[in-house]
């Protein structure tokens, strides 16, 4: 029917109730103006309502949380429940902007694209035009999304360490060679020269809290506010392993064969145990576990071994967490990496063909959906990589063979677009 029938039914609405007031001694009845939406409903999507709001300043219908990524096949052809008026005429305005009578409780839509109708007040001379948009994830939120950056510093192809602070990545290189990018996008590395090192050899490993970089350098540990100028750190000497470092600036290492640590106001190290004989010292990837306030680690294996993490709250005594389910304990890891995302531990070894995640650091499981490493990381089993992970959740994977990729859970960038 099209929306040329509208004043002739209006007229025969207008006809009965003029009648109608014939016999009621009268009376004036003035029709209504209001030509408002005042609420809207859509048929249930994966079995659940779809809450919609009202923009009724821009004339504008939406939901505010999108709906999954595969929701698209549902919403291209739904009916529209309920739309709440005054009681005026309801027309769907058409590609070619022409307007026809919308029997919504009859005929399904498709709200895969913007949905244009009008509600007319029941004078007839008022109307508003609104637009209706259902939003649908492009992406799966879960899924972990990588690229290659296909840009690069420039260093050696020894040993490397990532780090991320503010809205900067710093790469340095065991041999005192360093790059910096501004994150998200990396555009351009420059290389930075390293200040008040000058008698220094290797680095031995570089760690960032919130606001501070530690590196620990021919054993002695170095803090920086920029990443460039480095300053003996008091009572940072003699250390054999910079182990972890957590948020709030506390240090956690190895000096004379004991556990150390030290809180950033304290004005020395408070001493712990003894380390044990088979606690990880070589190539050993750490995180700090907000989930439970505690610090993990991880360590080359020995050949065909579980590899096991470990886990310190004040960095004095560490401990062994050791599944009681032998099909839960993390395999064998070449070069562990461990690090903490998305409110849980992940872990990958120099295979480069799996991630394992874990919610406490003792069971693990590997991830079979959406969370998974490139296919072309399997490629790269005789190179040296340094992981970090930037403010806006991206991990970067540095490879000393000058290769850079960016990755990150879909969800998160959803989260920083609302």
């Amino acid at each position: 029917m099209k929306i040329k029938l509208l004043p002739i039914l209006s007229s025969l609405i207008l006809a009965t109730i003029f009648t109608s007031c014939l016999k009621s001694d009268n009376k004036t009845i003035e029709l209504s103006t209001d030509a408002t939406v005042h609420a809207i409903s859509i048929d249930t999507v994966f079995g659940k309502e779809v809450p919609l709001t009202i923009d009724q300043i821009n004339n504008q219908i939406f939901n505010t949380d999108s709906l999954p990524v595969n929701a698209d096949t549902i919403v291209n052809n739904i009916l529209v429940k309920s739309i709440q008026t005054v009681g005026g005429m309801i027309s769907r305005i058409g590609n070619d902007g022409k307007d026809t009578i919308f029997n919504y409780q009859v005929d399904s839509v498709d709200l895969s694209k913007p949905l244009k109708f009008k509600v007319y007040a029941m004078d007839h001379n008022y109307d508003r035009e609104y637009t209706l948009t259902i939003n649908v994830h492009k992406e799966d939120p879960d899924s972990l999304l990588w690229v290659n950056m296909n840009n690069s510093p420039q260093l050696n192809k020894g040993e490397s360490f990532a780090v991320s602070l503010d809205d900067n990545i710093f790469i340095y290189d065991n041999k005192l060679q360093a790059s910096t990018a501004k994150t998200p996008k990396a555009e351009q590395w420059n290389e930075i020269a390293l200040s008040r090192l000058d008698e220094i050899q290797e680095i031995q490993n570089v760690l960032s809290s919130k606001n501070k970089l530690y590196m620990l350098a021919d054993n002695t540990i170095f803090v920086s506010e920029n990443g460039e100028t480095w300053t003996n750190m008091q009572l940072g000497t003699n250390i054999q392993n910079l182990l972890v470092v957590t948020p709030d600036n506390t240090l956690m290492a190895i000096r004379e064969g004991k556990f150390i640590s030290k809180k950033e106001k304290d004005e020395s190290w408070k001493e712990g145990s003894l380390v044990p004989t088979d606690f990880p010292t070589q190539r050993v990837s750490s995180a700090f576990y907000e989930r439970n306030n505690s610090a993990i680690l991880m360590g080359q294996p020995e050949e065909g071994e579980s590899t096991l993490a470990w886990f310190s709250e004040t960095g004095s005594t560490w401990s062994k967490m050791i599944s009681t389910n032998v099909d839960k304990q993390c395999p064998y890891l070449e070069q562990p990496h461990v690090f903490y995302y998305d409110k849980k531990l992940y872990a990958f070894g120099a295979k480069y063909d799996a991630i394992y995640e874990s919610l406490n650091g003792q069971d693990w499981n590997k991830v079979n959906k959406k969370v998974f490493l490139p296919k072309e990381f399997e490629d790269k089993k005789e190179e040296m990589c340094a992981l970090t992970i930037d403010q806006n959740n991206y991990i970067w994977i540095y490879w000393n063979s000058n290769e850079v990729w960016r990755g990150r859970i879909n969800k998160f960038g959803h989260i920083i677009q609302k």
